[in-house]
């Protein structure tokens, strides 16, 4: 009876099981550095609401922004957020939005606040402004 050496039985199917598990991983390396380079792109936002203060009040030159930024399948999920943004300099102040429906954006002395019809509030006092201002 012939005996057939160990390594020879699988000399075959390895390189294309080698090839196969390469591509995959190489597949998911590459879905995760596409998710990474496009979690933080601004590219095909959407702004859904937008509200500037009053000229003459305190917090003057600040704008209030929702936007939304849609989603890729398996690349990036869609993200809203809500931006604060200075007349007088580049810097903003961007949170997630927590909002599901479009909420009232009120203006006053001290700040600004954006209040939705269940009663929810999100709230940017003036010297959170200002320092983003600054």
């Amino acid at each position: 009876m012939h005996k057939v050496p160990l390594g020879a039985q699988y000399s075959e199917a390895m390189p294309r099981f080698l090839m196969a598990v390469t591509a995959v991983v190489a597949a998911v390396a590459a879905i995760g550095t596409a998710r990474l380079v496009l979690a933080n792109t601004v590219w095909g936002d959407r702004t859904v609401q937008r509200s500037c203060a009053p000229e003459a009040s305190p917090v003057s030159g600040f704008c209030a922004e929702r936007h939304v930024y849609p989603g890729i399948p398996l690349l990036r999920d869609e993200r809203r957020t809500v931006e604060i943004r200075p007349d007088k300099s580049p810097r903003i102040y961007s949170v997630a939005d927590p909002f599901w429906d479009v909420p009232t954006i009120t203006w006053r002395e001290d700040g600004v606040s954006l209040v939705s019809a269940s009663g929810y509030a999100l709230t940017f006092d003036a010297r959170l402004l200002h320092s983003i201002g600054a």
